[in-house]
């Protein structure tokens, strides 16, 4: 067996640095999914916490811990019939242990303690020497916890810059419009995709900034590291008229945007955690329930909107 006695990469993902080392297994050919060996945005301020060191190993026999003071199980049903995976907590420790139930990965665990972090892999061929540093769905696990631990969160949604701090979010479930959206808005003004699928929220780094959407690493295509400042946030629907219509509410904009950002309800903590993230990322944002047909008319209206509007106020830090 081919033994590698060490190699490294270094990537940023929503302005993460995650320095990887690769201990006796070769880091698989083809960058970090699309990403390559990438920098931060230019709008990044470094934080200690913001620079995670990971340790890849190959490993045999993984499974759960024994002995967690709380933990959650990924949902049985038709939306997760590749994996089994659990998040379970200790009190210095999270661990996030995924079993495949087909090849070439048979299980991996993620380790998290601060900005420490392990992660094991056990293949199926055990002369296989060749592991990527991603794994879905446990890398989207893994940075879904170091967001929340860091004031942000993964949201299912669309996200595409129309100018300079000019970013719409459009989420909503699965088949709703979240890509159609986005292509509408390539094809009838000059704004850029972020991501049409899921994106990751950070909050403002100081007083008087707005909140940043960045994409992440995704298996299906490959994509540069882009992040945007957002201006507005929208709850879509399909639906046979363009109709606009703005979220008053503090309550009802949280929980409309709740609804569909990854979260692992583990306790009071967690959900109060969250839904302070979204209130702080998206309070002070313009927010509406959107309606819209597929012809392309609803880009102007939005952009008419927008301008009537101006510039949203950002949230207080605290």
């Amino acid at each position: 067996m081919e033994q590698i006695e060490e190699e490294a990469i270094s990537v940023a993902v929503a302005d993460f640095r995650l320095d990887i080392r690769a201990i006796g297994v070769k880091l698989s050919d083809g960058g970090f999914c699309g990403f390559g060996i990438t920098r931060p945005s230019r709008m990044w301020k470094p934080q200690p916490s913001d620079i995670i060191v990971i340790t890849l190993t190959k490993a045999t026999g993984i499974k759960k811990i024994e002995n967690a003071k709380a933990q959650f199980a990924s949902p049985i049903g038709p939306d997760h019939p590749d994996c089994d995976w659990t998040l379970q907590v200790t009190d210095n420790a999270e661990y996030i242990t995924i079993l495949y139930p087909k090849g070439p990965v048979r299980a991996a665990q993620i380790e998290l303690r601060g900005t420490i972090a392990t992660m094991q892999v056990e293949t199926f061929d055990p002369l296989e020497t060749s592991v990527s540093p991603y794994l879905y769905p446990l890398f989207n696990i893994f940075l879904s916890r170091l967001l929340i631990h860091r004031g942000g969160f993964l949201i299912h949604s669309s996200v595409v810059c129309t100018g300079i701090g000019k970013g719409l979010l459009f989420t909503a479930k699965s088949g709703t419009g979240k890509s159609t959206i986005a292509k509408l808005f390539n094809k009838n003004s000059r704004a850029v995709t972020i991501n049409d699928d899921m994106v990751a929220i950070r909050p403002p780094q100081s007083l008087g900034e707005l909140p940043r959407a960045y994409n992440i690493p995704m298996s299906a295509y490959r994509q540069r590291p882009a992040s945007t400042t957002l201006r507005a946030v929208f709850a879509i629907s399909q639906s046979p008229t363009n109709v606009m219509s703005p979220i008053e509410s503090d309550a009802e904009k949280v929980s409309l945007m709740l609804a569909n950002v990854i979260q692992q309800p583990l306790d009071e903590w967690n959900t109060r955690t969250i839904a302070r993230n979204v209130w702080q990322c998206f309070g002070g944002l313009h927010a509406f329930r959107l309606g819209f047909e597929p012809s392309g008319a609803v880009v102007g209206l939005i952009n008419k909107t927008l301008n009537e509007l101006g510039k949203p106020r950002p949230r207080a830090l605290y």
